[in-house]
């Protein structure tokens, strides 16, 4: 069976982006948009072991909201969407029942 990605490298990945991430977010701490992507990153730290009915859900929640983020911040954004992406492939060659 293909391994796309662990679920430790998952995990890695995932805290590196989160710590990016609330770097910005405590350059700004009342901003809304930051308050609202925060709760969908917190979201996605059991990501792994959920149904892939979620994980799209958050990324498409992602997807529409990193328009309005610039520059790096953007670019953090741009990066969870693509390792949602990888774990997508990683469920659905997996095959698992859910």
């Amino acid at each position: 069976m293909a391994n796309v990605i662990s679920e430790e490298d998952y995990l890695r990945q995932y805290q590196i982006l989160l710590e990016r991430f609330q770097k910005f977010q405590a350059d700004d701490p009342e901003n809304e948009r930051f308050l609202r992507m925060g709760k969908n990153f917190k979201r996605l730290q059991n990501a792994y072991s959920r149904h892939p009915f979620f994980v799209v859900r958050q990324m498409r929640a992602i997807e529409k909201y990193h328009l309005v983020f610039q520059g790096e911040q953007r670019s953090v954004m741009i990066e969870m969407v693509e390792l949602l992406k990888k774990l997508l492939w990683e469920k659905k060659l997996s095959r698992e029942k859910f």
